[in-house]
């Protein structure tokens, strides 16, 4: 009788043990169709040739696939193998560079840049102060890069220690430590600093003490070494807001430590494991356990949960640590995360820059992480678009009230997007559309002084600088203290009265 009872005690464990089991792998199997519906249905929406994207989960692939195509003009099919370029999320990598030669004893967070870089000099007496940290949390003071050049690269190896000697006559925004704001530039001179240190190329270091040891076979910060089969092409909206491969490639080897790096799939799952690992990979120590949590120790604290480490941007999902980091130039859009609590990380890359891959990315893991499906809505400039240039102000004002008041759900009205369309036409020369929907945007919108603002520059760009100048003073009169619409009212009546 014992015998028996303990046969059935065993039987109905292995029946809720495989009830539990298929309950999993149900919830397993929703997840992914659910991933994959999302990345088709993005992909066609913004009309993104091609998406690729890798997830790790508990230690193991948990999703990955290629959507669409390279390039328009090839229409070769994208792969797990198809390289993009990489864009900001090269930040983060150049970090841990940097403190790898941290950890061996050839570089001082706290040590000044001149230290390493003595022909840095800048407009600011106060650019002597600045640390290598500094750099690293964006908080160096050094302004943004105002042309990154793609039309002209530069691919010698004496690139960026050319770059070091560009800051002349540059002004720092700030006082080195006392604000944050993001800069590309000073990222680049993260080159010269490892160059100067190990006395070879950035790019090459990159690949000897990173790359190869991971086995990130197709990954590197040069261009020329990307395998052409693999080569992605950018794409951009052209005149009449259709995707298209772009005419120029953002590649400069001034910007390799900001924006060159290049890669898959595959090998930014193995980085985004070595991280998991917290620096070691097959029983080797790539960067000590020490420096995966200084890079990933809050530096700066923003508000809910978000902050600056060293490279790397942190947040929350739910209750759990995100870190992370975007990538947008011309013609691509990427992003990296991973979540250590949970063993998790994801990699989006797109070849256009009409997407925003990290909204797709928060969208999947606020599904896994934070049990909530969250609504990546479509823009409603990008919705219509096309629809401004096809027809007029009225059709567009009926279509939009339309799907505003029938399907809000999918559709986005708010933060700037009529204005950033408005921009978007006075760049392609549509002059008087952009200036029809600015000034619907004022209708939607009137007490904003930033959207006469945008009115003005409309007639400016259309070369009535009368209309201009009224509708600058329309802006500052809404806000007095607007220093922008001032500058403008102060210069164009000067030129106006000549």
């Amino acid at each position: 009788m014992k015998f028996f009872s303990a046969n059935i005690h065993y039987l109905v464990c292995i029946l809720l043990v495989s009830m539990y089991t298929d309950k999993i792998y149900s919830q397993e199997q929703s997840t992914l169709r659910f991933i994959d519906s999302l990345i088709q249905h993005k992909q066609k929406t913004f009309e993104v040739p091609g998406i690729a994207i890798g997830i790790v989960k508990d230690g193991k692939t948990f999703f990955q696939k290629a959507y669409g195509v390279q390039s328009l003009h090839t229409e070769i099919p994208l792969t797990n193998q198809s390289v993009f370029h990489m864009a900001s999320v090269s930040k983060p990598i150049t970090a841990t560079a940097i403190m790898k030669l941290v950890e061996e004893g050839k570089l001082k967070l706290s040590n000044k840049l001149v230290e390493y870089l003595p022909n840095f000099v800048m407009n600011s007496p106060a650019y002597k102060d600045i640390t290598l940290q500094q750099i690293l949390t964006h908080t160096s003071g050094i302004p943004d890069v105002n042309d990154y050049e793609w039309e002209k690269p530069q691919y010698d190896d004496k690139a960026s220690l050319r770059y070091v000697n560009s800051f002349k006559n540059q002004k720092l925004d700030f006082l080195p430590g006392s604000s944050h704001k993001y800069s590309n530039a000073a990222y680049n001179l993260l080159a010269a600093v490892i160059q100067k240190v190990t006395e070879i190329p950035f790019e090459t270091y990159m690949k000897q003490e990173f790359f190869s040891k991971v086995g990130m076979k197709n990954s590197t910060f040069l261009k020329e070494e990307v395998t052409k089969e693999l080569a992605t092409s950018p794409h951009v909206e052209n005149c009449s807001f259709t995707v298209d491969k772009a005419n120029v490639y953002p590649y400069n080897r001034v910007h390799a430590p900001s924006s060159t790096l290049h890669a898959n799939t595959d090998d930014m799952l193995l980085w985004a494991q070595l991280y998991l690992n917290k620096g070691e990979w097959s029983e080797k120590e790539i960067f000590s356990k020490e420096t995966y949590t200084k890079l990933t120790d809050t530096q700066i604290p923003f508000k809910n949960g978000k902050g600056m480490c060293l490279g790397w941007f942190t947040a929350k999902i739910g209750e759990k640590q995100l870190f992370r980091h975007s990538g947008g130039d011309e013609g691509y859009s990427t992003f990296l995360g991973f979540i250590p609590e949970v063993d998790f990380a994801i990699v989006i890359m797109a070849n256009s820059d009409t997407i925003i891959t990290e909204y797709i990315a928060t969208v999947i893991m606020s599904k896994l992480y934070n049990n909530k499906i969250l609504n990546y809505k479509t823009p409603i400039s990008f919705a219509l678009r096309k629809l401004i240039l096809e027809k007029d102000i009225n059709a567009f004002k009926k279509e939009y009230f339309r799907l505003e008041k029938e399907d809000p759900n999918s559709y986005a009205f708010g933060k700037g997007y009529l204005d950033g369309l408005g921009y978007d036409l006075l760049e392609k020369h549509y002059y008087e559309k952009a200036i029809a929907i600015f000034k619907f945007h004022l209708e939607i919108q009137p007490e904003v002084p930033g959207f006469y603002d945008s009115v003005g520059d409309g007639y400016l760009a259309w070369n009535k600088p009368e209309e201009a100048l009224v509708w600058y003073k329309r802006a500052n009169k809404k806000d007095p203290d607007k220093e922008m619409s001032l500058e403008k009212i102060k210069k164009l009546s000067f030129e106006l009265q000549k």
